[in-house]
């Protein structure tokens, strides 16, 4: 079950779309969505958010690793899903200020944190996240 198979479809029948954040190894892994997949959802209108490459801890990297996490990882993804990364979801939540500004010198618009609430256009570097419980509703699956 995935994304594709079990999220995507009910989204669709209320016309929403949504948001997949994908690190560089997880493209055609044969846990995850193909390649082809991703590429779909993005032709319905979703968007594509940077995972990294590793999925290691923002805040403990050098620059250089940083700079493959944040620049490369994104720059791979785009030439594959033929589609242009804005956003960045940090993995396992961690970031700092370092992480922050190396976001902001690759020019992402924003990035996605572990935090639950409303955000503010001032914080989006650490966008927060409503999950449809704390929203008050349900989404029936399959």
């Amino acid at each position: 079950k995935s994304v594709f198979t079990e999220a995507a479809p009910v989204l669709r029948q209320y016309d929403w779309p949504g948001v997949i954040n994908v690190t560089t190894w997880s493209i055609d892994a044969p846990y995850a969505m193909t390649r082809g997949q991703m590429m779909k959802l993005v032709s319905r209108g979703w968007e594509v958010g940077c995972h990294s490459t590793s999925h290691r801890d923002m805040t403990t990297l050098s620059d250089a690793d940083l700079e493959d996490e944040i620049v490369l990882a994104r720059h791979r993804i785009e030439f594959k899903l033929k589609t242009e990364i804005e956003t960045y979801c940090y993995p396992g939540g961690a970031f700092d200020d370092k992480v922050i500004a190396a976001l902001k010198e690759a020019g992402y618009r924003g990035a996605t944190c572990v935090y639950t609430g409303l955000g503010r256009w001032s914080e989006r570097y650490k966008l927060r996240r409503i999950t449809p419980t704390e929203a008050g509703f349900t989404i029936p699956t399959s």
